[in-house]
């Protein structure tokens, strides 16, 4: 792959300090491992004079090792992919300078390489960043993840003419639109403001045609439910491409909880329900909340729900507390998929649980408080603690039938949604 020159002099320094002493582990298509050892000449990094470096790199996990050297000038940098290897990812982090100098990392992407130095190793831009433009037959020399796995007969022509646009969408739109995604979240309320980007990146998904991926061919043809039609292993080699990046899934449709959530209404949602609720989640134009969780219990397996859903009339009267509700304080969650314990006495634990759709406006519905991850908040979107006290729902809400909450949450669970 052949990319732009270093453009200033500091740029250049970092690029010698960061080749300059690293060891490291470079993970590649999966098992494929890759150790890259890299030094640097000690001229004075200015490019009157030029700044030399040879890298070589060593691909192994193929049936023979192959090497792959990298020069570097004031004229640009040059970096053969080796064919057999597919396509390199992850971080590789070692020591710039022993002395002083603090950690730099080389994080080697689908078609792209870049470079982190010092305290941008916190921050989600590089300092430094390598672009390629893949091949019609694959990124540069390397091979396409259907040949890597063995099943390109069994990937159509339109998929992969799909997965092309989504590497270029994912990594020219949503990578670098992380930083400013950032700074666009509310610094008063992060959960208040959904930043403007994520509908622009949206917005243009949808004219590349990258929109509700996740619904397969199969719904199109079991539940009448419009989508790409992609199969099931098409779809699962795009996710290797949405994993990327933290927007990529939002911006596609394609992520959670609303993929799942999605899946329920279609499968089991009445008329009513799929025009009301999935009609607008399938047009990305509101998000939804997965409440299952919970704190006193196991929740992991279902059959330990302890939320109570109770007949009252034509309504359903919940109670309960739920935490790690992903979503729920996104602005624009407006329906919930509730899971209570509906007929505790029934001797079949698997007949005991309910699935409801609860509005999010519903009276009784109180936000506990909004969780991290590792120190994350995860805003907009958020992970919450939900108390449900009261909450009067329409039995119009009902999801399949009483009773039948472990079975709608196994078609939801069990693909590993």
């Amino acid at each position: 792959m052949t990319v732009d020159p270093i453009q200033d002099e500091s740029s250049a320094v970092v690029w010698r300090l960061a080749c300059k002493s690293i060891v490291a582990l470079l993970e590649v298509s999966g098992s494929c491992m890759a150790r890259m050892a890299a030094t640097a000449h000690q001229t004075k990094p200015s490019m009157d004079r030029g700044c030399r470096m040879k890298t070589e790199i060593w691909f192994a996990g193929t049936a023979r090792p192959r090497i792959a050297s990298v020069s570097e000038d004031s004229a640009g940098y040059s970096i053969p992919a080796p064919g057999d290897c597919g396509r390199a990812a992850l971080v590789a982090v070692g020591d710039a300078d022993e002395s002083s100098d603090p950690a730099c990392a080389l994080r080697v992407g689908t078609s792209s390489l870049s470079l982190y130095f010092g305290r941008d190793l916190f921050r989600k831009q590089p300092s430094h960043s390598m672009t390629t433009v893949p091949a019609k037959n694959g990124f540069g020399s390397g091979v396409w993840p259907w040949d890597y796995y063995g099943v390109g007969p069994n990937i159509s022509d339109r998929a992969k003419q799909a997965y092309i646009r989504l590497v270029d969408f994912v990594e020219n739109d949503c990578i670098p639109a992380e930083k400013l995604y950032e700074e666009q979240i509310s610094k008063e309320d992060r959960f208040k403001v959904v930043p403007p980007i994520i509908e622009q990146l949206k917005a243009k998904a949808r004219s590349l045609g990258l929109w509700n991926m996740f619904m397969t061919a199969d719904y199109s043809k079991e539940y009448g439910i419009e989508g790409p039609g992609y199969t099931t292993l098409e779809y699962a080699i795009m996710c290797e491409v949405l994993g990327q990046s933290p927007l990529a899934p939002e911006a596609t449709n394609c992520a959670a909880p609303d993929t799942g959530n999605m899946h329920v209404i279609a499968r089991f949602g009445t008329p009513e329900q799929r025009q009301k609720w999935l009609v607008p989640l399938l047009n990305g134009e509101i998000r939804s909340c997965f409440a299952m969780t919970e704190p006193a219990v196991a929740s992991s397996d279902a059959t330990n729900i302890s939320a109570s859903i109770t007949k009252d009339g034509d309504y359903y009267v919940l109670n309960g507390r739920k935490w790690w509700s992903s979503g729920f304080a996104d602005p624009r969650c407006k329906i919930l998929v509730f899971v209570g314990k509906s007929d505790p006495g029934n001797s079949d634990r698997h007949r005991r649980q309910t699935v409801l759709l609860v509005p999010k406006d519903t009276p009784g519905i109180k936000l506990v408080r909004n969780l991290t991850v590792l120190g994350y908040d995860a805003a907009p979107h958020g992970h919450s603690e939900v108390e449900y006290t009261n909450v009067r729902v329409h039995k119009s809400n009902l999801v399949v039938g009483e009773g039948r909450g472990f079975e709608v949450l196994q078609g939801r669970l069990g693909p590993g949604e």
